[in-house]
């Protein structure tokens, strides 16, 4: 009698333990996970005549190497791997890599092989040869189109596409997802804001001429805007979803382990800045079906110098560090909802 007690609780606990599983699993299923990163010169080894890509060879003044190349990869893989909490993030915008090669490097040669991430990217005309990209599951992203939209900067002075990627969450959601990396505040924030107002009207402006087309679907915007909320870039962006959107994006959390995503210095003044972030903006007009979980700059001790007091970045100047980044990963979170 005692055995058949024992036998029919078992049954039952792991009846329990199923159950629980397949709920956990649904709860995963209804979440779409996502990260934008900037990873700090992920170049290959190769010398591009094209480009002002010399320092990372290993002739150049950064002794860049096949050693420090691999170890770069495996640092960002970890990075993306932690960060997705080993569930594999759906979505992940990149922004300085060099090419096609070294993003097929990372999804296939290190941990992030077992999660099959395809693809999105395009060479763009920056001097340096850094591009933007967006690698995506294909069980939680279903892609349908891309394009590169350049950003035009007076003196025909080059910097990254914007690039744009049209495709469907779980097969019911449709979402653009529009990738950023705006010119930098090299020669001072005040010297070159024109410039990323520049890129910021690049993106409203091509906001428009995909809106009428798409009329029923979600943005998702990207990227490193080396600007913060706080400025006139931004500012003007937001300004312009508010009047066409609902829409949130990243900011500091009260808990956050760390005031912003890099520690910037401009002058004098140094101090760490929100440059890195995400923008949900969803038609006002549609039935909503995504709903703003949380955002969180991804601010792991890990992640910091041994004062943590800003990002464990690859180099220092030209001295190799062996760190990960000079920006820390934004990382966020959507519920999908489904219609009825």
């Amino acid at each position: 009698m005692r055995k058949a007690i024992w036998l029919i609780a078992g049954l039952l606990s792991c009846s329990f333990q199923s159950y629980k599983a397949f709920t956990q699993n649904v709860k995963t299923e209804s979440e779409f996970t996502g990260a934008f990163y900037n990873v700090e010169n992920l170049f290959d080894t190769i010398n591009h005549p094209d480009f002002r890509d010399d320092d990372f060879t290993p002739l150049g003044s950064k002794s860049w190497n096949s050693y420090r190349y691999w170890a770069k990869l495996k640092r960002i893989s970890q990075v993306l791997t932690n960060a997705g909490q080993w569930n594999g993030l759906s979505i992940i915008g990149l922004c300085e890599i060099e090419n096609r090669n070294v993003l097929i490097d990372l999804v296939s040669k290190t941990s992030l092989k077992k999660y099959d991430y395809r693809i999105v990217h395009e060479d763009s005309k920056d001097e340096r040869g850094i591009d933007v990209a967006l690698l995506f599951k294909a069980s939680r992203f279903q892609y349908q189109w891309h394009r590169s939209i350049s950003v035009a900067l007076p003196n025909d002075n080059k910097t990254r596409d914007i690039l744009a990627v049209k495709g469907m969450i779980t097969n019911e959601i449709p979402v653009l997802i529009m990738v950023n990396h705006w010119p930098s505040r090299w020669g001072g924030k005040i010297k070159t804001s024109a410039l990323r107002s520049q890129a910021s009207e690049t993106l409203k402006k091509s906001i428009v001429a995909l809106r009428d087309s798409l009329p029923a679907t979600n943005l998702l915007i990207m990227g490193d805007f080396n600007d913060t909320p706080e400025d006139l870039s931004l500012k003007s962006l937001f300004r312009f979803l508010s009047e066409n959107y609902d829409y949130h994006h990243t900011s500091i959390a009260n808990n956050s382990k760390v005031e912003g995503t890099i520690y910037h210095k401009d002058g004098n003044f140094g101090g760490w800045q929100l440059f890195d972030q995400v923008v949900l903006a969803q038609p006002k007009n549609i039935k909503q079906k995504l709903h703003w979980k949380y955002s969180e700059i991804y601010g792991q001790e890990w992640l910091l110098d041994n004062r943590l007091t800003r990002p464990y970045r690859s180099y220092q100047g030209p001295v190799y560090l062996g760190g990960y980044s000079d920006h820390l990963p934004v990382v966020f979170k959507l519920e999908v909802i489904s219609g009825h």
